[in-house]
C-alpha cells in the first residue's frame, strides 16, 4: 500500500510540470472541448507506452531503459535512442530551469516587495538540483511526497478561490483546430513521466501488476487536474489576459506572467505562481533522478561527479544560449524526442519479446511514426 501512494505520487509529481504553465496559452488557442478531448486520447497513448516500458524492464531484467535498449535494439537506434534521451533532458531542464527561476524570483517580488536578482533564483534552482543528485532514495521520496502534496494543496486552493467566478460561455464553445499543432507536442510532454519508470519498477520489485495500478491511478490524477486547471482559467472570466492571442505563445509568456500583465492582486499571482513552482519542481526531481541512473548506466567507467556536472552544465549553457526556450523545448521535446524515446524505441524493444499483442503494437508504432513525421515537419517549415 505504501509503495502504491509513493509510486503515485512521483508518477502525478514527475508528470505535472510544464504543462500548468503552457496549457493555459496553447489550448486556449484550440479551445477548451477539443483540447480536452486530445487529453484523453494523449492520456490513454502515454499510459500505454508507460506500461510497454515497465513490461520491457521486467521481461530483460534491466535496471534501466538504456540496458533494455542495448539488449534488443539494433547498434544504429541505439544510438540513436542515447543522443535522442540525452537531448531531450537537456533541453526539459534548460527550459525547467529557466521558467522556475522567474517564478521564483516573481514569488519572492510580490510576497517580500522586493527585486531579487533573477540570477540568485537561477543560483536556488541549480542549487536545488545538485542536492537532489546528493540525495538518498529515502529522502529523493519524502521530499517529492511533501512537495506533491502541497501542490495537490494549493491546486485546490486555487479551485475555491475560482468557485464563483462568473462563466465566459463564448471561451467554451469556442473551437479552432488550425491550432492543434501548438496543443499536442505539450500535452505529450506534460503526460511525460517514463523516465522515472527504472526507479519505480525498483520500488515494486518488478511487480508489473502493482506498477501499472499506479501508472492507471497517477495518470488519472493528473489528467483530473489539467482538466479541471485549463477550465478554470479558460472559462472564468476576467482573471486572465489575452489567452487566445498567439503572440503570447511567439513570445514565450506563460500563464503566470499574463496574470501580471493583468495585474490581478497579489494574492491570486502569488497562489498560481506557487502552483506552478511546484509543479516545476517536483519534475525536476523526477528528471533529474532519471538522468543520473540513466547515465551512470551508460558511462560506467565515468566518476560520478562528471556524471553530475555532465547533466547540470549543458542546460545551463543552453538556457544562456536562447532565453526564450521555453515554448521551443517543448515543441521539441513532446512532438519528436519523447515519442522517440518513451514511444517508438520502446515498441520497436518490446517487440522481440515472446508473447506480445503484435496487432496493438503494430497499430501504436504506426501512430507515434506519424506524429513524429508530423512534428518533424512542423519544426522545418519553421526553420525555413
Amino acid at each position: 500500500m505504501k509503495n502504491n501512494i509513493n509510486g503515485i505520487l512521483i508518477i502525478i509529481g514527475s508528470s505535472i510540470g510544464a504543462g500548468v504553465l503552457g496549457m493555459p496559452i496553447t489550448c486556449s488557442l484550440v479551445g477548451l472541448i477539443p483540447s480536452v478531448i486530445l487529453m484523453l486520447i494523449i492520456a490513454l497513448y502515454m499510459s500505454e507506452t508507460a506500461k510497454i516500458i515497465t513490461r520491457l524492464l521486467i521481461k530483460t531484467q534491466s535496471e534501466d531503459l538504456s540496458v533494455a535498449f542495448k539488449k534488443n535494439l539494433s547498434t544504429s537506434n541505439y544510438t540513436i535512442s542515447l543522443i535522442t534521451y540525452g537531448f531531450l533532458f537537456i533541453t526539459i531542464i534548460a527550459a525547467y530551469i529557466s521558467k522556475s527561476s522567474t517564478l521564483l524570483k516573481t514569488i519572492i517580488d510580490t510576497t517580500a516587495y522586493t527585486n531579487i536578482n533573477i540570477n540568485i533564483c537561477y543560483i536556488i534552482i541549480i542549487s536545488t538540483m545538485i542536492l537532489i543528485l546528493n540525495s538518498k532514495n529515502t529522502q529523493f521520496k519524502y521530499a517529492n511526497n511533501i512537495l506533491t502534496i502541497a501542490l495537490i494543496s494549493v491546486f485546490l486552493i486555487i479551485i475555491l478561490q475560482n468557485s464563483k467566478s462568473e462563466i465566459n460561455i463564448t471561451n467554451i464553445e469556442k473551437i479552432n483546430i488550425n491550432n492543434i499543432k501548438y496543443v499536442y507536442p505539450i500535452l505529450i510532454t506534460s503526460f511525460g513521466f517514463h523516465n522515472i519508470l527504472p526507479y519505480l519498477k525498483n520500488e515494486f520489485k518488478n511487480n508489473e501488476k502493482k506498477l501499472n495500478k499506479s501508472i492507471n491511478i497517477g495518470i488519472i490524477i493528473t489528467l483530473l487536474i489539467y482538466i479541471i486547471w485549463i477550465s478554470f482559467i479558460i472559462i472564468f472570466k476576467n482573471n486572465y489576459y489575452k489567452l487566445d492571442d498567439i503572440e503570447n505563445y511567439n513570445s514565450d509568456k506563460i500563464i503566470t506572467e499574463l496574470l501580471i500583465i493583468k495585474k490581478n492582486n497579489n494574492l491570486t499571482i502569488t497562489i498560481v505562481n506557487t502552483f506552478s513552482f511546484l509543479a516545476i519542481i517536483t519534475t525536476i526531481f523526477g528528471i533529474t533522478i532519471s538522468m543520473n541512473f540513466f547515465f551512470k548506466k551508460i558511462f560506467t567507467e565515468i566518476p560520478e561527479k562528471i556524471i553530475k556536472i555532465l547533466i547540470i552544465i549543458p542546460p545551463i549553457i543552453l538556457m544562456k544560449l536562447n532565453t526564450n526556450i521555453f515554448f521551443t523545448a517543448l515543441e521539441i521535446s513532446g512532438g519528436i524526442l519523447t515519442l522517440t524515446i518513451f514511444g517508438l524505441m520502446p515498441i520497436i524493444a518490446i517487440k522481440k519479446q515472446k508473447n506480445e499483442n503484435l496487432f496493438k503494437l503494430n497499430f501504436l508504432y504506426i501512430i507515434t511514426v506519424i506524429i513524429i513525421l508530423i512534428s518533424l515537419t512542423l519544426q522545418i517549415k519553421k526553420i525555413i
